[in-house]
Parts: C-alpha cells; structure tokens; sequence
C-alpha cells in the first residue's frame, strides 16, 4: 500500500503532518508505509553525496526525480546525464506541493 494512501491524501501533496522544519509531526506513531519507505539516494550507493534531496531540491524514487517547486535545475540536469550514461531513463515529475 502506498504511503500516501496510508495518510489518506493525495499523491505529491504535503503531508498535514509535516512540521514547520519538514519532519514528521508523528515520527514515533507514523504508519508502516513511511517507515520503511527510503529515497533512491539513500538506498544507492552509487548516486553521488550532490544529490542530497535537502540541498538538492528533488527526490529519486524508483528511477524518477521528483522535482520541489525551488529545486537546483543544474543539478537535476547532472543527475538525468549520470543516469543516462548508465542507460538508465528517469521520468520527471514536478512536485508544486511538496517542500524537501
């Protein structure tokens, strides 16, 4: 089951348990989904320390970048070319809603 499903919203919107410094309001009862649920950046050793989603503004999810409304635009371009060089194809989705 999806996480968002989960928290019972939509998919790429912001979770009404964020807090004002972007953790979880809920940490210690969060549901299932969101504690076992990782980036791509902290489960592949082989995607470079640059792309921190914090400083980068984008998520890697199962080979697509989720892009937050202020992410870093050289960045996500190096990223798609590191991926590519490895014949890997990331599909891009905008995430208006969602603050990293």
């Amino acid at each position: 089951m999806a996480v968002y499903s989960t928290l019972n919203k939509p998919e790429f919107t912001k979770c009404k348990y964020e807090t004002d410094c972007h953790g979880c309001g809920i940490y210690p009862e969060r549901p299932k989904g969101c504690r076992i649920y990782s980036c791509q950046w902290l489960i592949d050793e082989s995607i470079d320390e640059k792309y921190w989603p914090k400083d980068a503004g984008f998520i890697i999810n199962k080979n697509e970048l989720k892009l937050d409304k202020n992410y870093n635009v050289d960045l996500a371009r190096m990223l798609i070319n590191d991926f590519a060089n490895k014949g890997i194809t990331l599909s891009v989705r905008k995430m208006d809603l969602i603050s990293i």
